[in-house]
């Protein structure tokens, strides 16, 4: 499922930023600016085929 999910969003050309914040993971770079928002993630998943 997580590799799905992943390659899904690898497909939808969805920033790495917004991968690690999906995928739970750490994200090891400096961050600047704001982490994305609740709704922000909810229209990138949205758009996954498999959450349709």
């Amino acid at each position: 499922m997580r590799h799905t999910f992943q390659d899904g969003l690898t497909a939808l050309d969805v920033p790495d930023r917004m991968q690690t914040e999906l995928m739970g993971h750490k994200f090891d770079r400096p961050i600047y600016g704001t982490d994305p928002t609740l709704e922000h993630k909810k229209t990138v998943v949205e758009k996954l085929p498999f959450f349709v």
